[in-house]
């Protein structure tokens, strides 16, 4: 008997979807059932809603100058790589109205944890938005029967660098690779008349739901003619459109919908895997 698969609560953009799709969201996606008439009437008022809203999008007052404490503790991760390479790309911290940018992902989970923020201390806000990177405990299994590594990632951030070689003693050598946790960051970029929220949706829409507006990010802007990719996100109309989902859109019932949805997690796999060939 297969199990379960186990369930968290999410908000899903279903205004800015195509009807078989936002269906399949409000079905759980459980593609059998996403068009059944209560899904698709649903699906259907949430576009009316959506689509006859007055355009109210742009890029003023967005952005503006983060206080010192935000700057001295980007300043620290500055001396990390990942801080100076980010930096080098023209990437700075500063204050953001989450409620002015536009959303890309047509879902987001609200079970998020946060710690207890106070608005007003900018020190603790960049600590959540602006995480720096460090060492995280990593849980790792070998499979000596498949010469497999199975690595169970702590964090989404944590990601493959490089490859490595290495000589090991005298008559051995070793093949691998590099990872690193190179912090979590809540990225905001300008793309023309709209800033687009990069990384972090479900912590900005956690902190949105407490009712935190302005917060500490990291900004910057997409070069002229650079072709901007969202993997997985909402159609390319609606983030790029008139009507734009902006990030309290996830809180609001008339174009969004509370859903259960499957957990899912990441696992890295590394085989050993030797395979012959016809030469």
């Amino acid at each position: 008997m297969s199990k379960e698969p186990r369930l968290r609560p999410a908000r899903v953009l279903i205004g800015w979807l195509p009807p078989l799709e936002a269906g399949r969201f409000l079905a759980g996606l459980r593609p059998s059932e996403a068009d059944r008439p209560e899904y698709q009437e649903r699906a259907q008022h949430a576009r009316t809603v959506a689509g006859a809203r007055r355009p109210d999008f742009d890029v003023r007052g967005v952005v503006t100058e983060a206080p010192q404490a935000v700057h001295e503790h980007w300043a620290a991760i500055t001396k990390t790589p990942i801080g100076r390479r980010l930096s080098e790309r023209g990437r700075r911290p500063a204050l953001v109205d989450l409620r002015r940018v536009v959303a890309v992902q047509p879902h987001v989970f609200t079970d998020t944890d946060l710690p207890e923020l106070d608005p007003v201390d900018p020190a603790a806000m960049a600590a959540v938005t602006l995480a720096p990177p460090g060492p995280m405990e990593v849980e790792t299994q070998f499979d000596p029967r498949r010469n497999l590594w199975i690595i169970h990632p702590p964090s989404s951030d944590f990601r493959i660098a490089r490859a490595h070689r290495a000589d090991v003693e005298e008559d051995g050598l070793a093949f691998g690779l590099e990872f690193r946790f190179g912090g979590s960051f809540l990225k905001i970029y300008r793309l023309g008349d709209r800033y687009l929220l990069r990384d972090g949706t479900h912590r900005a829409v956690a902190l949105l739901a407490r009712g935190i507006e302005v917060v500490p990010a990291l900004v910057g802007e997409y070069a002229q003619g650079e072709e901007v990719h969202v993997p997985g996100g909402l159609p390319r109309e609606a983030i790029f459109g008139r009507r734009p989902p902006l990030l309290p859109d996830y809180l609001d019932d008339a174009v969004s919908a509370a859903v259960e949805l499957p957990a899912t997690r990441r696992v890295i796999l590394i085989e050993g895997l030797e395979v012959w060939l016809q030469d």
